[in-house]
């Protein structure tokens, strides 16, 4: 109990996590007693203790304070009576711990207890002093009737009566002081303390400050340390794998954003005493104990949308029905506010019945509240705008139309739902603590074991670059299995070497990599091959990090470590002292270079140690085994990225990163399936997802991957989930998934078995099929029909009940409209494109078109260069890539001018630089290179007499502009020249003789031409006599049905260079539109080609009838 209440020093030594008294005051002293038992108080006001490091832990004061406090801040008391429980945890006199051990499961039943005293001590004394003031009252009356006058204020009774109502009104006074205390979950203050006492100095205190409002000076004193006037839960996106990683970066990313916000609005935050203001991961365990104590007057609750299934990536997510159980059981929160990109308005209709005001927002409120183009502008999340909103007009007027009309602005929907208050305003009343803070953020749970892994790891390696590759997902589960399988089956040590065919070819031992070293000074293009292996490098510790990460929380090791070649001796002794008190590790050696002889001692003996004794270690040895000689590693190798294909964009796709959405259009009947069987729909889809994804050519057959029984926590499937979340969507009847897109193929395969139909038949197929299970299942235990399909149960008693086939296949083929399921085309054309748009790498065959091109334009002589290729072979895209690649070379100075025959073109061309710009993922590249390509790109398109225009980011409207080029900065000279549709340009000799009047003015300059084979007007075009001439040959974009026919179309002689494809996608069929072209009759021949183009662009607008510009 003293340790529960006192501040604590804590004087840190070497030996403090070894022992039980120690550990047990530290538990003690991060915890903060409330009616609902203990809280951790870490990072609140209520924190009450000081880490001092003393001795041999001076020297890594920090390391050991976060150590200590990542140990012992979240534990329940259940989970201290375990850890304190192990023999490990030493003690001088063993009764001690024997005494101590029950007292700690009994912790929470004394605190609430004592809660629960005082209140019964309050009630008795409430009722006491009111029975008391009645006879008191009563006497006073009774001599008044008698005496048949007023009893003046020194009458003795008078006095009586007026001290026990007073005693009454104190008793009132501190219960209602215990009651809010109670419900915000926090001790009775101070003045509901001193009501206890009945003496007259306690009672005048209460009786002057029952002069003000009594709600308004508890909250003046409750909430200032404990409760929180909004609270932020962000909701991660979920992921199916490498989820952790992704977490931590996406909410402290977010939490940055938005506290700079906060920060610019800090002091009409504190004016309106609207804060402190908590932004939190949704899964925090505060969170849970925030809402069921109270302790939250508004909860604003972000995410992609509430997972109706839960799904593989959703272990994280907020739970509907256990939220607005929390909700139910208070009066607080007064508001919710419900952001999600889908399903918001259907989320707070079920919220209904939980007292409190709810505003909805279907928008993707965490993502930049402005278009791609308008980048120049502060970067600032949706989610800001909404949070201003609710302060600056909600809050106090209880009106969302501000909030609604800034959402709409956005491109989303919002409305709100009153219910239970009249007056919002008066219920969100709020008096915070002057000095309390602004923004107390929480990002993600604290490992459950003990780590250094992010104390460590982050200092010298880059976090993006040790993200999982998407391509390694399969063979990381399989090492998890194998690490989960030799624990459970005591197969320890398990020792195992990760690593790439990559890095193993190119470093193999001490020898090899002196050979290597000498002819990398002779040949200048081992540069190349250095890189290729400081990527493989970062790739097998992306895996190592992942397997750690795992492992942190879920209780199979007590410890997990990482040693570094590059630790100190200090830091490896600290770290071989607390893994010396553990007998079940996982330990990461993350060598760089071949460990000394000193560093190579101590892991032969930390090896030996967990080699007896009963300890279980798990070692993982990266990034070659070259550095740890004399030690039997086994090898675990990663496929190779030349034998998985997909090129550089296959290589950059990220495990944590790279999902996407379908909105399915459902029957009633299926969204009644979903309702009653979330797991089997989920299970169904998930099945159909990983039937494309073993279809892909791009990524080797999941198949391989086995389960082992005892590794059942981390999958029950023999292949990676597809799926990460199953969401009820904007519009009725309609369900969205969230996947992962894990190879190039499968994004190919699903583009095609969606523009097809293969897709919705299978989804159909399966789910119908589920539907009449259910429908058995629920006759066989003879329930109601419950959700099962309503507009199905006649087809479906026939089918069970009558035996008659035919009546059988009538019933289904009268349904069979009612169990149509459709994929929303436009918004699916929407993901692929922002799909596509993420695979901002070039493929091999591009990359060495561009290095030729580019090694023309870089030299001092100026060359015209003409960069060839059949339709989707990404010549566009290379051309981008060359004038990135221009701007960003400090060395080259100049305009870069972009000449098209229409303005669409320009700006298409723009536009697309701003987004391969925008998908660095570095702020401050992108704020640069924004900078540079508004002052240093122009365009030129008719008329051509205007001259070379500026490009203009209009941040009011989201749009860009080009303009009149500024006084001052007309174009001096000209860096490269990029014409696009240069076959229609050259073959059309008026034009020709525009342009090239315009760009000659700057000559002689570099200049790069594309053309495309697939649309040239002929072969004998006029183009400038001494281009070079750079082909693509190899179609990206483009399915194979796609090629075939453009190529038997194709002008230029590429019958004999027949195109070839990237992908092995076969795409869906071609719709074609022939004509004979009436060579006779030319005003004709244009008519037809119009309206068989509009026919062609009708076709394209039914099918993807929402598809934005």
């Amino acid at each position: 109990m003293l340790y529960l209440g006192t501040t604590v020093l804590i004087l840190f030594d070497l030996s403090y996590l070894s022992r039980f008294w120690t550990q047990f005051e530290a538990w003690l002293s991060m915890q903060f007693a409330t009616p609902n038992g203990l809280k951790s108080a870490v990072g609140t006001k209520n924190a009450r203790y000081h880490i001092v490091c003393i001795q041999g832990a001076a020297a890594q004061a920090e390391a050991h304070t976060k150590m200590l406090v990542d140990t012992w801040a979240t534990k329940t008391p259940q989970q201290a009576f375990d850890f304190l429980s192990k023999p490990d945890v030493k003690v001088t006199n063993e009764s001690d711990k024997h005494s101590q051990l029950p007292k700690i499961k009994a912790l929470n039943k004394i605190v609430q207890d004592a809660f629960q005293a005082v209140d019964a001590q309050l009630q008795q004394r409430v009722a006491a002093s009111a029975e008391a003031a009645a006879r008191a009252k009563a006497e006073l009356e009774a001599f008044e009737r008698d005496k048949g006058e007023k009893a003046g204020d020194d009458d003795p009774l008078r006095k009586a009566a007026t001290q026990m109502e007073r005693e009454a009104g104190a008793a009132r006074a501190a219960q209602e002081s215990h009651a809010l205390a109670i419900a915000h979950g926090v001790m009775p203050n101070e003045e509901a303390r001193a009501a206890l006492e009945k003496d007259e100095r306690a009672n005048a205190t209460l009786e002057s400050g029952m002069k003000e409002s009594l709600e308004q000076r508890l909250l003046a004193t409750l909430h200032r340390d404990n409760g929180y006037w909004l609270e932020v839960a962000i909701e991660v996106p979920p992921a199916v794998f490498d989820a952790s990683a992704r977490d931590r970066a996406a909410v402290a990313r977010l939490i940055k954003r938005l506290e700079s916000d906060l920060i610019e609005r800090k002091e009409d935050l504190r004016n309106r005493q609207h804060f402190p203001i908590c932004i939190t991961d949704a899964a925090h365990r505060d969170l849970d104990s925030d809402l069921e104590a109270g302790d939250v007057n508004i909860l604003v609750w972000c995410g992609l949308g509430c997972d109706v299934a839960d799904c593989a990536g959703s272990e994280n997510a907020v739970n509907l029905k256990e939220l607005k159980a929390k909700l139910s059981a208070r009066k607080k929160p007064g508001l919710v506010v419900v952001c999600m990109k889908y399903g918001a308005r259907q989320i707070a209709e079920k919220l209904k019945g939980v007292g409190a005001a709810i505003v909805w927002v279907e928008a993707d409120v965490m993502s930049q509240n402005s278009n791609p183009e308008r980048s120049s502008a502060p970067k600032k999340p949706l989610l800001a705008a909404v949070l201003a909103e609710v302060s600056s007009n909600l809050a106090r007027s209880g009106s969302a139309d501000g909030l609604i009309k800034e959402v709409e602005a956005a491109g989303g929907t919002a409305g709100m739902i009153v219910q239970g208050h009249e007056n919002l305003p008066s219920q969100l009343a709020w008096k915070a603590r002057p000095e309390a803070e602004l923004i107390v953020p929480r990002v993600s749970r604290l490992p459950d074991t003990r780590t250094n892994i992010f104390t460590n790891i982050f200092t010298s390696l880059s976090e993006e670059k040790l993200k999982l590759l998407a391509i390694d997902i399969s063979r990381t589960k399989e090492l998890l299995w194998e690490i989960a399988d030799a624990v459970s089956k005591d197969k320890c040590p398990l020792k195992r070497c990760i690593s790439s065919k990559e890095v193993a070819t190119t470093i193999t031992d001490k020898e090899a990599d002196k050979e290597a070293d000498k002819e990398a000074d002779k040949e200048a293009d081992k540069e190349a091959d250095k890189e290729a292996v400081k990527a493989a490098r970062y790739r097998v510790r992306a895996v190592a990090l992942t397997v750690c990460n795992a492992f942190m929380h879920g209780g199979m090791f007590e410890a997990v470590y990482r040693i570094d070649s590059d630790d100190t001796k200090e830091t490896l002794k600290e770290t071989m002292v607390s893994l010396s008190q553990v007998s079940c590790a996982l330990i990461w050696l993350d060598l760089e270079e071949e460990a000394e002889d000193d560093l190579l001692a101590e892991i032969h003996r930390l090896m030996k140690r967990f080699s007896r004794d009963g300890k279980k270690g798990v070692f993982l040895l990266t990034p070659t085994p070259a550095h740890l000689p004399k030690t039997s590693f086994d090898g675990f190798q990663l496929e190779s990225t030349h034998t998985i294909g997909g090129g550089k964009q296959q290589e950059q796709l990220k495990a944590s990163d790279f999902y996407q959405e379908i909105t399915f259009e459902m029957p009633v009947n299926i969204l009644e399936l979903l309702e009653s069987h979330p797991k089997k729909f989920a299970e169904i889809l998930n099945r159909i997802l990983k039937d494309l994804f073993h279809k892909s050519t791009a990524m080797p057959s999941a198949q391989q991957l086995r389960s082992p029984e005892s590794a059942v926590s981390f999958s029950s499937s023999s292949s990676p989930s597809s799926l990460a979340g199953l969401y009820l969507g904007n519009a009725e009847q309609t369900v969205v998934a969230r996947f992962c897109v894990s190879s190039i193929g499968f994004l190919h395969q699903l583009r095609d078995r969606v523009l097809d139909g293969t897709l919705v038949k299978m989804l159909s197929t399966e789910l119908g099929k589920a539907l009449m299970e259910a429908k058995g299942a629920a006759r066989e235990a003879k329930l109601p029909l419950g959700m099962i399909a309503v507009n199905m149960s006649k087809m479906l008693y026939n089918m069970f009940l009558s035996g008659n086939a035919q009546q059988q296949e009538e019933e289904a083929a009268s349904s069979e409209s009612e169990m149509t399921i459709a994929v929303d085309l436009s918004l699916f054309a929407d993901v692929y494109e922002s799909s596509i748009l993420q695979l901002d790498q070039l493929t091999l065959h591009q990359e060495e078109k561009m290095g030729e091109a580019l090694l023309l334009l870089r030299g001092d002589e100026k060359h015209i260069v003409h960069l060839t290729a059949p339709a989707g072979a990404g010549k566009t895209f290379v051309a981008q890539q060359i004038v990135l690649d221009l701007l960003k070379d400090l060395s080259c100075e100049g305009i870069i001018l972009f000449s098209a025959r229409t303005v669409p073109l320009c700006l298409f061309f723009v536009k697309w630089l701003v987004k391969r710009c925008l998908n660095s993922r570095i702020e401050v590249e992108d704020e640069q290179m924004m900078k540079t390509i508004i002052e240093r790109v122009q365009v030129l398109h008719p008329p051509y007499e205007q001259g070379p225009l500026a490009v203009k980011l209009n941040e009011e409207k989201g749009d860009i502009e080009f303009v009149g080029v500024p006084e001052g900065g007309k174009v001096q000279s000209i860096l490269l020249v990029v014409e696009d549709e240069a076959h229609h340009t050259y073959g059309d000799p008026e034009l020709k003789l525009q342009v090239e009047r315009q760009i000659l003015r700057w000559a002689p300059c570099h200049r790069l031409l594309l053309s495309d084979v697939s649309q040239s007007q002929g072969t004998e075009i006029a183009y400038p006599k001494d281009r070079k001439v750079v082909e693509l040959t190899e179609v990206v974009r483009s399915s194979k049905r796609i090629i075939t026919a453009a190529n038997d179309f194709s002008l230029c002689g590429t019958k004999e260079k027949v195109p070839t494809c990237h992908h092995a996608s076969e795409g869906p069929p071609l719709q074609t539109f022939l004509f004979d072209k009436q060579q006779e009759d030319e005003p004709r021949r244009d008519e037809l080609y119009a309206e068989q183009t509009i026919a062609a662009l009708q076709s394209v607008v039914t099918q993807f009838e929402r598809l934005g510009g």
